[in-house]
């Protein structure tokens, strides 16, 4: 996949200030920490991932946070924790259902009370189907992946979907596990799409 590369480098002496980076479809950006989310939480939980060398928990929270999010829709925060009794480290998480929407990244520490290890070194976003995959890698550079009995920050992605449905979760390393979790609804252009899709086919079959 082609990307490019958008490096957002933190300023010392700046610590508080919240960062983040538009993330274009086809976009890969290094992200530095922001502020810790805040706002109405509009769902929360996890979920068990599991494949043949590691067992995982994706966290995840939906908020509202209004303002704060200058694209003006929903805010999608995910961490993983991989469970200690793997056998391997994980490398990498991707979400499906962000195509066509506006969205930016940046990682935090807060939310679920989860206690945040390692945070992810790219944040990156497909180019097809409108940039509808979202990833966090761990392991360019830095601490590396996340190893048995460790748990990632969680990568955040602020958005202008004003509603939410689940949809795809992979957990990846040397084999890859699924799930579903909260991500934004379709896009409208994307529903309008897919219908038109449906009435070609339909018209095609008469």
């Amino acid at each position: 996949m082609k990307t490019n590369i958008a490096i957002v480098l933190s300023i010392a002496g700046l610590a508080g200030t919240a960062f983040a980076a538009p993330l274009p479809p086809g976009g890969t950006i290094f992200p530095v920490v922001g502020a810790p989310v805040s706002g109405t939480v509009v769902t929360s939980g996890s979920v068990v991932v599991t494949a043949a060398t590691f067992s995982a928990r994706v966290f995840f929270e939906v908020r509202d946070e209004g303002a704060l999010n200058p694209l003006g829709g929903l805010t999608f925060v995910y961490a993983v924790l991989n469970s200690a009794s793997s056998s391997n480290q994980i490398s990498r998480f991707t979400i499906n259902g962000f195509g066509n929407w506006l969205v930016d990244g940046t990682y935090s520490s807060s939310s679920s009370n989860v206690t945040p290890g390692l945070f992810p070194t790219t944040l990156d976003r497909d180019v097809a189907n409108g940039g509808d995959t979202v990833g966090a890698g761990f392991e360019l550079f830095g601490s590396g992946t996340i190893l048995p009995g460790q748990t990632s920050w969680f990568s955040v992605f602020r958005t202008n979907a004003p509603d939410w449905r689940n949809n795809t979760v992979q957990v990846i390393d040397g084999s890859i596990g699924t799930n579903v979790v909260p991500a934004p609804i379709p896009a409208p252009g994307a529903a309008a799409l897919l219908g038109l899709g449906a009435l070609a086919a339909g018209r095609r079959r008469r």
